[in-house]
């Protein structure tokens, strides 16, 4: 409505980082090669979150996590996601990587699974609207 952005409230935010990012000049050119993982990997990533947030122990999820962790980059974000998002997104996985590592060596405290829970569901909330 003229020089005004009007949206949903529930989109709020997505539309808030959005303008963020692009203010800042963080938005990836459409020209841009290797822009990032495959498409799906939003998804795939939020599924993975969502199973371990509700269970810690899912070995799927974990699995899926473990070998997604070395293909992504955090300075490579899918087309058009806000790379600070992204960042924030890989740095989640990372630290269920390195919980779920933990766990299956058997390091101290790591068994109840409520870290890697706790993790999980941040992740998930984090890319909730984006799925």
């Amino acid at each position: 409505e003229g020089a005004t952005v009007v949206v949903a409230h529930d989109a709020e935010d997505v539309v808030d980082d959005l303008l963020d990012a692009i203010e800042q000049g963080e938005l990836l050119d459409a020209d841009e090669s290797d822009a990032g993982p495959p498409d799906g990997v939003l998804s795939t990533i939020f599924l993975a979150a969502d199973k371990l947030a509700r269970d810690p122990i899912d070995a799927r999820s974990r699995t899926v996590l473990l070998d997604l962790a070395d293909d992504l980059a955090a300075d490579r974000p899918p087309y058009a996601f806000a790379p600070r998002t992204w960042r924030q997104a890989v740095a989640g996985i990372s630290t269920i990587v390195a919980l779920v590592q933990a766990d299956a060596s058997g390091a101290r405290g790591s068994s109840d699974g409520s870290a890697i829970a706790e993790s999980a569901d941040t992740l998930r909330l984090l890319l909730r609207p984006y799925v």
